[in-house]
């Protein structure tokens, strides 16, 4: 979790985060189209964050139709947008303190898959105050895409955030659990719906793009 005081500083870090890349996201979903260069629109985000006082938090992800997440494009890419389901994941830091969004963008034909998680997004942050069991936040996300005729990518999660720590609890998950825990005052959290037309569980590439610094 967190841990950060409402009040604080830190948290005005995680504010400012998260307004910059609300505005970056829209911008960088508006110049996706067909033929449009991976690597050309990854590094005119993450010079737009720095433009707007932010610093990315991680490489731009894009991933492709079946490439759920965490794709990112190498510094030789040559590849260009087609027909395709496009995810765009992107992170700002203030100072360490993080904020992360994803957007889907429809090339593909397919809009209401791309619908689905958008609209359990959106039931999931009715639910989100203190108190809240986060299996309650699942079951609502799930609910949703299954009314869209889709499957939830149940072994994907949102996530805690922390300062430097992309990733912390609690885990948000994206269908119903029996063991959850309640969000707490303080903690600040990225939800993440992934929905599908397949099977419902992702499994890891081979191919590995994306590393972290070890602080210690």
């Amino acid at each position: 979790m967190s841990d950060v005081d409402l009040s604080s500083a830190q948290y005005e870090n995680h504010r400012e985060a998260g307004e910059i890349l609300a505005q970056v996201r829209e911008e960088a979903a508006e110049r996706v189209e067909v033929g449009a260069s991976h690597l050309e629109l990854a590094e005119w985000t993450e010079e737009r964050i720095r433009e707007l006082g932010g610093e990315p938090a991680f490489p731009v992800n894009i991933s492709i139709d079946e490439e759920a997440a965490h794709a990112t494009p190498s510094a030789d890419d040559s590849s260009t947008f087609g027909e395709e389901m496009i995810n765009l994941d992107i992170g700002v830091h203030i100072d360490g303190w993080l904020a992360d969004t994803a957007i889907t963008v429809d090339l593909s034909g397919h809009a209401d898959l791309a619908e689905a998680p958008e609209a359990a997004l959106d039931a999931a942050l009715d639910l989100v105050e203190p108190g809240v069991e986060t299996g309650e936040i699942g079951a609502a996300i799930e609910e949703v895409i299954d009314d869209y005729g889709y499957n939830p990518v149940v072994n994907l999660t949102g996530h805690g955030l922390g300062r430097w720590d992309q990733h912390t609890p609690p885990n948000i998950p994206n269908r119903a659990v029996s063991q959850s825990v309640e969000l707490e005052a303080g903690d600040v959290v990225a939800v993440e719906p992934f929905a599908t037309d397949g099977g419902g569980k992702v499994s890891e590439g081979s191919d590995e793009q994306i590393f972290a610094l070890d602080r210690k």
